[in-house]
């Protein structure tokens, strides 16, 4: 019964660990590949970067909305935020929100968007 009883227990926590890990592995690609649409849309309007992310994350099958997405430009340096919230399943029937949130950003080496000079 003892032998059991641990086996559950380790069983439980395997779960709680492999399902937060897979969580975390998606939130990774998902940064990464943020950090791709920022950097490689220098020559983007900041609303159309928050667009790309926002498909990104709709692929990807993740619960973003626009307005959770934030992207700004400082002459060179591209910035984009955001989070979202999902619902991990630790233990069986028992959902926990998480809350994950991201910041990329992203340096151009060429002039400014917008510079004029030609």
């Amino acid at each position: 019964m003892k032998t059991l009883f641990k086996l559950v227990i380790a069983i439980l926590v395997l779960n709680a660990a492999v399902r937060g890990a897979l969580a975390m592995w998606q939130y990774y690609e998902f940064k990464d590949a943020a950090q791709q649409v920022v950097l490689f849309g220098q020559r983007s309007d900041p609303e159309e970067i928050q667009a790309n992310i926002v498909a990104k994350a709709n692929e990807m099958s993740l619960p973003i909305m626009p307005d959770d997405v934030k992207v700004s430009r400082d002459e060179t340096r591209t910035v984009a935020e955001g989070f979202y919230v999902r619902t991990v399943e630790f233990f069986p029937n028992y959902p926990y929100p998480v809350k994950f949130t991201f910041v990329v950003d992203a340096l151009s080496l060429g002039e400014p968007l917008g510079s004029g000079r030609k």
